[in-house]
């Protein structure tokens, strides 16, 4: 009958709350007794986006246990930035966070009703963040042009002295 109360009115919740929580301030207290916590979070890969804004959204602060540290939400923060395309986070036990991440690569500017934003080689339009130090890359126009434009691109590369007169295309 006791068992039967514990688990009525959400009590199997309630019950699963706390072992969680005691779980993870016994972990805490182990982790900081232990030095295993992080000292260290060493991100490469970028050349575009700084170093304050990848760490804000990986969301991960010093002394955390590591044990505790939420590798799959760092991933989600840093995938939401709008200049990365992919990365990888990692724990290097007992104290380093490792983050690699992989920056688009603008290949185009699209030029659209409401300004211009930059494009990568899928084709997909992230932004005109920095476009300015990419005055160099082609202007493409027209509603699919960001779709079809990375065709273009792969053409153009098997003919570079074509590819060097290059400076616009309307798809």
């Amino acid at each position: 009958c006791a068992v039967a109360w514990m688990f009525a009115d959400g009590g199997m919740d309630k019950w699963r709350n706390r072992v969680w929580q005691g779980a993870g301030e016994f972990i805490s207290v182990v982790s900081w007794e232990s030095g295993l916590v992080v000292e260290t979070i060493n991100i490469t890969g970028n050349n575009i986006v700084a170093l304050d804004a990848l760490s804000d959204a990986l969301g991960i602060t010093m002394g955390t246990p590591m044990a505790l540290v939420d590798l799959r939400g760092a991933l989600d923060g840093l995938i939401n930035l709008e200049w990365i395309r992919s990365a990888e986070v990692s724990r290097r036990w007992p104290s380093q966070i490792i983050v690699t991440v992989h920056e688009r690569v603008p290949i185009a500017v699209w030029e659209t009703s409401n300004g211009r934003v930059l494009i990568d080689n899928r084709g997909l339009s992230f932004g005109d963040n920095h476009i300015s130090i990419f005055s160099g890359l082609p202007v493409i126009k027209g509603v699919g042009a960001p779709a079809e434009f990375p065709k273009l691109a792969a053409i153009l590369e098997k003919k570079p002295s074509v590819k060097s007169h290059v400076i616009g295309a309307a798809l």
